[in-house]
């Protein structure tokens, strides 16, 4: 048995934590073993409890961030020593820059979720956000490889932080969780999904959104790099023009409130904040909408797509990436480019809904679900392992 470390902050409920999950969930146990180690204290919104289900050894050193840097390394050192891995596997700038400091002679290698340079100084403001940037690049001199979770944040490595070692394996949707909601069946080339018109109809019965309407859906964290404001400014200004029917928000973040103040008035957009029942939303609605100024490869679209919807997408590299994998699933439409953005919500509800529907749970089904990503993160544990990469 070969035993995987796994080094990260805390299992607080996000996308890498969730592909985390998702990477272990398929792993082949009888080849590998898989351990956590987590630096912080647990969040309210901790998913601890669900890799305790797939069964995870998990160890927790419970310290701040400030005694961490201090003192992580020496423990987990003592825990490498006792557990034995074959592999140390990060990710994260905490779990990413204590990795990088182990002195111990493990192959390390780092999964990289985001576009750090643009990632940290919209999250962080500017001065810090390079200060992160900067620090979180140089642990990655230290490992043996870094994975990118599109094209674009591997190019970003090889670009901007010159990290050549480097490849890419796409995020992928654990599929019992949302492809489930929305299957194809095949009769010949007549395609039908599992939740029916009824099904949906109870569905928006159930949230309380407009039974008869069309829904466009957006999900994720409410911050300025999404940029619901782009979407909730110009769906007035559509709004005044010609009915475009719901524009739904599920998510939470620091300009909510900003949402929710530039919305007021608008019965035609709905903010509903965080949801323990992201699927439901997504069943429930008819298309889905992102204005991303900047991704790593965005979990919240692939989840919209393993629920049958066809996507407009704001053209970052990501998003493109994806269009790449499934150009009949969709859109993409200037980044902050409000004519474009109007001119190509209108294509997309003038498009055949029920083909680029297929084409969005097809490339779930073939491409981008969680044991398709598993089985290849386990290629590279084995190609490290022998000593081929």
């Amino acid at each position: 048995m070969k035993n995987i470390l796994y080094i990260v902050s805390t299992l607080t409920n996000s996308g890498p934590i969730n592909q985390l999950y998702n990477l272990i969930k398929y792993l082949d146990r009888n080849t590998y073993r898989p351990f956590i180690v987590t630096l912080s204290h647990e969040t309210e919104n901790s998913v601890r409890d669900e890799f305790e289900k797939i069964d995870v050894c998990l160890y927790s050193l419970n310290l701040s961030r400030i005694i961490g840097f201090l003192i992580a390394q020496k423990k987990i050192e003592h825990l490498i020593d006792e557990i034995k891995p074959i592999i140390i596997h990060s990710q994260g700038i905490r779990g990413d820059i204590i990795s990088s400091k182990i002195k111990k002679i493990v192959p390390k290698i780092t999964t990289v979720h985001n576009i750090l340079q643009l990632d940290y100084t919209m999250t962080y403001g500017k001065l810090i956000g390079i200060m992160m940037y900067i620090r979180h690049s140089k642990s990655f001199i230290n490992m043996s490889l870094c994975i990118g979770v599109s094209g674009a944040v591997g190019d970003n490595l090889k670009r901007k932080f010159n990290v050549s070692s480097n490849i890419t394996i796409y995020n992928g949707v654990n599929t019992d969780s949302f492809y489930t909601n929305s299957i194809l069946n095949k009769e010949g080339t007549k395609y039908c999904y599992l939740i029916s018109i009824e099904e949906k109809i109870l569905l928006r019965k159930k949230l309380n959104l407009p039974i008869n309407d069309k829904i466009w859906i957006t999900s994720g964290s409410l911050t300025s790099r999404k940029d619901p404001l782009f979407l909730i400014n110009n769906w007035i200004k559509i709004q005044k023009i010609k009915d475009v029917e719901h524009l739904v928000l599920i998510g939470d973040g620091v300009i909510k409130e900003r949402c929710k103040n530039i919305a007021m008035g608008s019965d035609s957009i709905h903010i509903i904040g965080h949801v323990n029942n992201v699927a439901d939303y997504l069943c429930a609605a008819d298309y889905y909408v992102s204005s991303s100024q900047a991704e790593g490869f965005p979990l919240a679209v692939l989840e919209a797509m393993a629920c049958g919807l066809p996507v407009l997408l704001s053209d970052i590299g990501p998003h493109k990436e994806i269009m790449t994998l499934a150009p009949e699933a969709g859109l993409l439409y200037k980044l902050k480019n409000e004519s474009d953005f109007t001119e190509s919500l209108n294509k997309m509800m003038q498009a055949d809904k029920n083909k680029m529907s297929v084409a969005s749970l097809e490339v779930i089904k073939n491409t981008l679900n969680a044991r398709t990503m598993s089985e290849k993160y386990q290629k590279v544990y084995n190609l490290i392992i022998n000593n081929r990469m």
